[in-house]
């Protein structure tokens, strides 16, 4: 796992748990995962992810972006 993983990963987060992790809009979260790069499943109303979903969602930004730590 990647550094900055939580010592107790939970089984689903919610959207704003995403959002607390990931500094991003509530927006950009839902158009993430209607082009399917975040994937979700559905409890009820509940829309929910994965922490390794969460990790690969960060991956895939970061391949798409080149991304250069500072």
């Amino acid at each position: 796992m990647v550094n900055g993983t939580p010592g107790n990963e939970k089984l689903a987060y919610g959207i704003k748990q995403i959002m607390e992790l990931v500094p991003v809009s509530r927006g950009t979260v839902f158009n993430e995962i209607r082009i399917g790069n975040l994937k979700v499943f559905h409890c009820g109303r509940r829309t929910l992810t994965t922490w390794q979903a969460i990790e690969d969602w960060i991956e895939l930004l970061k391949a798409n972006q080149q991304y250069k730590p500072h």
